[in-house]
């Protein structure tokens, strides 16, 4: 028998309480009497007539034979006074005098006293709000058995309320809870496993639990499902039924619905009419100079991956400066951010980067900016010019970032990680090996003091080591590395798919380097495998491992396989990427590479020298990437016995590969192999 007020909750932000009683049902008509009672008869007398079960419902003498059992020490009467004082049923509400009911129930060891203390605590009601109490008493009535007390007691945990926090037990206690039933628990597992903490990161698991969570009438579970079937997680999206579970949610008190809401019926969904109220009250919110309005939303609609109607809010932001009421400090900043954030996404860098440059004089003029979120705006402006391989104009921004950084008082170690992670980045990509090397040395001893080998960084900086051993042509020391990487992600306590894709092209392209051309293809098939089984329509990852698969297959002679491939990515890139970005060249290059090494030479030449003018132009020119494209084109020329052409071109790839690479690399002794073979061409035999 059981009775306690339940608070179906996700944050602090969002409490809302309903009582819920579990009693057995009395048959029998129960009356007071002056004769000496037991005190569970008496008890049960109280919840007669508490229920109307088995006596006419009365608030107040349920109170009276509750308040006779538990002066005499009856804890579960204590529980049902205290909620009666509680509710303001049969008595005047005193939340005092609940507390006082509660508190010596739950000193007896009470579970549900117990948990309603904790309830009191948690929601400040008729006291101070004190997590650290709510914890303590959600603990021990979760240890008594509570599963309402272990649903909250896992939430304390996940959000670190009132103690440290502490996923893996967190996880612990909602396991328990949801393996009763419990709809709160149900409702906070499902949600570690959409964000993958604590547990491997299943959305196909999530959505089952919050099914049987909204089939109990958990408001919170409605919202997190109703976002799920908007976004899809890892299926198509239903925005319908999204739209009918975020309507219930809100009306269950879930406020946060309401920017979901007001995106489906911006985009339709809800019909003409509400997209047509929808788009009067943005009208309203412009004419009003409602920043904010717009700024929420495009935030909403970059987290659907929608950028381009992101961008169109933001632009209408921004053509509000000035003019809303009450400005908002660095609202302006934040409107940059987004809207180059949202350029990014659509690949238009170079439309991004004043905004960008914007947003970094803004905190620059800023009163009170803090020197780590101009680190933040210094990093968001070099990242640009990454992208584009500016690699020149990139870095003196990140070596401010990292100044900041280093300066910064306390622990700041998060920070300094950060920007030294951008240093050796942009070091091994513009192929600065020894300025590389030494960054990636400092990460690694700040990382040996974290002593955690599931740190994402750590597999970071590892990987740009092995990048920097394939470049130099240690491959002992880069499988080495690309193994441990992969080893590392595949036992991680919660397994991220694009960690492990990023470990096995990292793998298979230095099997490649060493002829383990088996191996490498296994590799790559691998990753191409499970990135697609998750993401299909992958525009990002997948064309990068096509691309190094028809990569794989020219050096293989396989070269009919390579042209698909490469084709295939090239038309990817060329629809998602700027006209001249740097990265079409490794499609162009690969392609031509195919299509010469089948004897169409006159198709091959567009694609490669088109290839060298897009390195030439965004890359140093000892970069190997202008070596690569150099010894193919050099190579072609070959082929087609023009010598005089090809010459310049294999000399200059030699240089670069000679100044790089160890001797023994392959990609050297290839030039050299093709110089070799011009100079018997032309009658050189001792050159």
């Amino acid at each position: 028998m059981r009775t306690k007020t339940i608070l179906l909750m996700l944050a602090p932000a969002m409490l809302s309480s309903a009582a819920i009683a579990d009693i057995p049902v009395l048959h029998q008509t129960v009356q007071l009497s002056t004769a000496p009672v037991p005190l569970e008869d008496l008890y049960n007398r109280g919840r007669a007539y508490e229920t109307g079960e088995g006596a006419a419902q009365d608030f107040f003498r349920a109170a009276v034979v509750y308040r006779s059992a538990a002066e005499q020490g009856h804890a579960q009467a204590q529980v049902s006074l205290g909620y009666l004082y509680e509710q303001g049923a049969g008595v005047v509400q005193d939340l005092a005098e609940a507390e006082r009911w509660y508190r010596r129930a739950a000193q007896q060891g009470n579970a549900i006293g117990q948990y309603n203390l904790g309830l009191m605590y948690r929601f400040g009601k008729g006291m101070e709000r004190d997590e650290a109490q709510a914890y303590g008493w959600f603990r021990k009535a979760a240890e008594g058995g509570d599963t309402d007390a272990q649903a909250q007691l896992g939430l304390s945990l996940m959000q670190g309320a009132g103690t440290e926090r502490n996923i893996d037990e967190a996880v612990t206690w909602l396991r328990l809870a949801e393996a009763a039933n419990q709809p709160l628990g149900r409702t906070m597992l499902a949600n570690l496993y959409l964000l993958g903490e604590g547990v491997p990161q299943d959305k196909v698991q999530a959505r089952t639990l919050l099914e049987k969570a909204v089939g109990q009438g958990q408001p919170y579970a409605q919202y997190l499902l109703a976002a799920c079937l908007e976004d899809g997680c890892g299926q198509p999206p239903d925005e319908q039924a999204a739209l009918r579970l975020f309507e219930q949610a809100e009306a269950n008190g879930q406020t946060q619905s309401g920017i979901h809401l007001q995106r489906l019926y911006l985009d339709g969904v809800a019909g003409p009419a509400k997209a047509q109220a929808a788009q009067a009250r943005l009208a309203q919110a412009e004419q009003d100079g409602d920043q904010a309005r717009f700024v929420r939303m495009a935030e909403h609609y970059l987290q659907l991956r929608k950028p381009a109607q992101a961008e169109a809010l933001l632009r209408r932001a921004l053509a509000l400066s000035g003019r809303q009421a009450g400005a908002v400090p660095r609202l302006d900043e934040t409107i940059c951010v987004l809207l180059a954030k949202s350029l990014d996404r659509q690949w238009r860098f170079t439309d991004a980067r004043p905004y960008l440059e914007r947003a970094l004089a803004l905190a620059r003029q800023a009163d009170g900016v803090t020197p780590l979120q101009l680190q933040e705006r210094l990093l968001g402006v070099g990242e640009n010019y990454f992208q584009q391989a500016r690699f020149a104009e990139a870095e003196p921004l990140y070596r401010e970032a990292l100044l900041l950084a280093e300066q910064a008082p306390g622990d700041g170690d998060e920070e300094l990680l950060t920007a030294l992670g951008a240093m050796s980045s942009l070091y091994v990509q513009s192929e600065q090996l020894p300025q590389a090397e030494a960054m990636l040395q400092r990460q690694l001893a700040l990382l040996a003091t974290r002593q955690n080998d599931h740190d994402p960084d750590l597999r970071q900086t590892l990987g740009r080591m092995a990048a920097v051993a394939s470049l130099r042509g240690d491959f002992s020391q880069a499988e080495t590395l690309a193994r441990r990487m992969l080893a590392l992600d595949e036992r991680r306590p919660e397994p991220r798919r694009e960690y492990i894709v990023a470990s096995l092209n990292e793998l298979a392209s230095v099997y490649q380097l060493q002829g383990r051309f088996d191996e490498a293809e296994a590799a790559f098939r691998r990753a191409i495998d499970m990135q697609a089984a998750v993401k299909p329509d992958d525009r990002n990852l997948l064309p990068v491992l096509w691309n190094n698969l028809g990569a794989l297959y020219n050096d293989m002679g396989r070269y009919r396989e390579a042209q698909v491939l490469c084709a295939r990515t090239l038309a990817t890139r060329e629809a998602m990427l700027e006209p001249g970005h740097v990265d079409l060249a490794f499609s162009l290059l690969e392609l031509g590479t195919a299509l010469a090494g089948q004897g169409a030479h006159a198709q091959a030449r567009p694609h490669l020298e088109r290839a060298l003018k897009l390195r030439e132009q965004h890359l140093d020119a000892n970069h190997s990437q202008v070596a690569s494209a150099l010894h193919e084109l050099g190579s072609l020329y070959l082929a087609q016995g023009n010598t005089a052409a090809a010459e310049p071109l294999l000399e200059r790839a030699l240089a670069i590969r000679t100044k790089l690479m160890l001797p023994t690399h392959p990609r050297l002794r290839a030039t050299r192999a093709r110089l070799a073979a011009l100079h018997r061409q032309t009658g050189r035999k001792d050159a």
